[in-house]
């Protein structure tokens, strides 16, 4: 007798498995910056993930649904996150340090979810709420680091990695509303080609290019890095086209976890105490949300 795929377990599955995609994308990248620079990685790993989107869409003949007033939404979606919110992660990081940048980034699920109970009306549910908590929480025990090297920093600074959440809340706001009249995958082309601009102005404005010519580990880390963009993008968007915002986008928020485990193998990154604690908090937060 055959066994069929609990429906109410698909956006769940979806929105994880696009997370371990985004996961891999970081690392990969992360693997890439022992051959070239963080501008460098992230601009060629955005090209090669643009051009399998628009090298399938031409293929398929699926170009012409790109001429959609929904793409207006993805247009938005692309320049907020990972657009602007890269560029906002990079420089807090700079500025703020990564102990408290990347807690405070990774409330971008909460924000996507209060997000979507005003303006899309998604109903309120507490099981959720508990669940986004959990998910947040467990990237603060994360990304805490217990020390913080004595590194002062003003306080205005803090609004960079503020923006960056804000950033990614609204990026999946905006994309829910695109996937009402395009597909996902075409949202998600739609969405890259925008980071791409927007990144590029950003590596043109700053300088940070090197003007020698890139290594060939440094490109293929990096292509590697734009195809996992390519699966993490997609799936996200089916995900949320299939589900409310306040299912998919907690879920996805879990993919620091999944970098943490794959930097084990992939980087030889020690796991600790602290990360298997906040493994802990972000499985229980998944289960909250998935079976409640």
């Amino acid at each position: 007798m055959a066994t069929h795929f609990p429906v109410q377990l698909i956006v769940p599955f979806l929105a994880l498995s696009a997370a371990f995609f985004a996961a891999s994308n970081n690392v990969l990248i992360r693997k890439g910056l022992d051959h070239g620079t963080r501008a460098e990685a992230i601009f060629i790993s955005l090209c090669t993930s643009i051009f399998l989107y628009w090298f399938v869409l031409v293929s398929l003949g699926l170009a012409k649904e790109v001429w959609n007033v929904s793409a207006l939404w993805f247009l938005g979606a692309g320049v907020l996150a990972p657009g602007a919110a890269r560029i906002l992660n990079v420089i807090s990081l700079e500025r703020v340090g990564v102990a408290r940048t990347m807690p405070i980034a990774g409330i971008a699920p909460l924000f996507a979810v209060l997000l979507a109970m005003i303006f899309l009306d998604e109903l309120f549910s507490f099981a959720v709420l508990i669940g986004v908590f959990l998910i947040v929480f467990g990237i603060y025990v994360l990304s805490r680091e217990k020390k913080q090297n004595g590194k002062r920093f003003e306080k205005k600074d803090i609004f960079y990695p503020l923006g960056s959440a804000l950033c990614g809340g609204f990026s999946l706001l905006l994309s829910k509303q695109g996937l009402a009249g395009m597909s996902p995958f075409v949202g998600a082309a739609i969405t890259a080609t925008a980071a791409l601009v927007v990144v590029s102005l950003y590596i043109v404005v700053s300088k940070e290019a090197k003007r020698e010519y890139p290594s060939r580990r440094l490109f293929f880390f990096a292509m590697l890095a734009g195809a996992c963009m390519v699966g993490g993008f997609t799936l996200n968007f089916t995900a949320l086209e299939m589900g409310d915002v306040s299912v998919a986008a907690p879920l996805f928020g879990t993919f620091p976890l999944f970098a943490t485990f794959l930097s084990h193998f992939l980087l030889k990154e020690h796991i600790t105490g602290r990360i298997w604690l906040a493994a802990v908090f972000m499985v229980c937060g998944v289960a909250v949300i998935t079976l409640v």
